[in-house]
């Protein structure tokens, strides 16, 4: 009978949290507390799923053009400069995404963060990293760096109360108290969310211009797949040093920077 209780230790390290909908699997084992990964890793995934995108679209195309042949003599030519200009299209943005994250600079910051960068090359990246090792936590953090210079390369100065905090329960209470210390003193909004669903009807309520969010990878990614193609947000990652959805903590200078870029000609006034 002893040995059981070493099988049933992680299941007991569950009952000390509640667990987030993205962690409900989560067996206790050990997890990555603090992911650091670099934008680059997202970029040449994301890259590489460029790179499949037009491959399969080139492949498609070459195998019905005998039958566009069959239908008109044209066709095949007309399809072909239409394939043509939508890969075009598509390369320079996949160019504008690599540059901007490059330099952290770029007029198209704006127009990147809302296209189909969050709906379809953001997934595919993922798969493909996933067949390389590469997690799905790791991924995310990378992918939320290239988010961040995104939305700060095009970001305008907005009224603190444009401006919504969304933060996990799971915070560690002095990193909370200097958190909303900070907002209190910038007169920003905040909203502690218990779940996705309860972050999206606070976003619903408040019409915010700007979003700062703080939770782990999953949940903003999760997030950003939603709701940043229509409001800008900048995610902040916690670190999980207890495991996850406990005693959590965030850069706090990261964060405090991140406000001040999106309140900055108010903050100076």
């Amino acid at each position: 009978m002893e040995k059981t209780t070493e099988k049933e230790a992680p299941a007991a390290e569950k009952i000390d949290r509640k667990l987030g909908d993205e962690w409900e699997d989560w067996d206790g084992s050990s997890a990555e507390d603090s992911i650091e990964e670099e934008k680059s890793t997202f970029l040449l995934f994301a890259l590489a799923g460029g790179a499949v995108i037009v491959l399969l679209t080139l492949f498609v195309w070459y195998m019905i053009t005998p039958r566009l042949e069959q239908l008109h003599a044209f066709l095949p030519a007309i399809t072909g400069a239409g394939v043509i200009a939508g890969l075009t299209v598509f390369g320079l943005f996949l160019f504008s995404v690599i540059i901007t994250a490059l330099t952290e600079k770029g007029y198209l910051g704006a127009c990147v963060q809302k296209s189909v960068l969050f709906s379809f090359l953001v997934p595919l990246a993922i798969r493909i990293g996933n067949r390389f090792g590469i997690s799905r936590d790791r991924m995310g953090n990378s992918f939320i760096k290239v988010n961040n210079i995104l939305v700060k390369s095009s970001a305008r100065s907005l009224a603190p109360q444009e401006v919504l905090v969304l933060l996990p329960r799971c915070i560690e209470k002095e990193t909370r108290k200097e958190i909303l210390s900070t907002i209190e003193s910038c007169h920003c909004k905040s909203y502690t969310a218990t779940g996705g669903s309860s972050a999206r009807k606070m976003i619903s309520e408040l019409k915010p211009k700007a979003i700062i969010a703080v939770a782990c990878e999953r949940d903003l990614l999760s997030g950003l797949q939603d709701v940043a193609p229509k409001i800008p947000v900048i995610a902040i990652p916690n670190k999980r040093p207890e495991g996850p959805c406990k005693n959590t903590l965030i850069d706090l200078e990261f964060f405090k920077r991140s406000l001040n870029d999106l309140i900055r000609q108010n903050m100076e006034r």
